[in-house]
């Protein structure tokens, strides 16, 4: 336990949980949309139809995934945005053939 007056110790059990619950649904929601959307998708869709958050957001959730094999960046005509698709590693994580 940490001393009141102790200024350079972190405190990592009061951490609010609410928060990893919230972030962790969001990427949930994110895989699933994606995986079953059958296409590839832009933070635009995922605005539209899963979760009303910034594009900003959108794309740090997007690269997260990325980063950790659920997802992968493809190419798409529409203007600049990238776009995104499942990878075999969720689609298997949830069942999807093809």
């Amino acid at each position: 336990m940490k001393h009141p007056l102790d200024n350079k110790t972190v405190d990592w059990v009061g951490v609010p949980h609410n928060d990893y619950a919230e972030s962790f649904e969001v990427l949930l929601d994110i895989l699933l949309f994606t995986v079953f959307a059958g296409r590839s998708i832009t933070w635009m869709d995922l605005q539209e139809n899963v979760v009303d958050k910034t594009r900003w957001t959108l794309n740090r959730y997007l690269n997260a995934l990325v980063g950790l094999g659920y997802l992968e960046r493809c190419e798409r005509k529409l203007g600049r945005n990238l776009a995104y698709m499942a990878t075999e590693k969720s689609k298997q994580l949830f069942g999807v053939k093809g």
